[in-house]
């Protein structure tokens, strides 16, 4: 893929993969402290 294809492809991609990785750390967090 060229890079000017790539940077907005990441930027669509990024955040939903941090969302995906964080959401499991979120819930178990909730499920200690609350």
């Amino acid at each position: 893929l060229p890079v000017k294809m790539m940077i907005p492809l990441g930027l669509c991609i990024f955040p939903v993969v941090m969302m995906v990785i964080m959401l499991p750390v979120i819930i178990r967090m909730k499920g200690i402290f609350f």
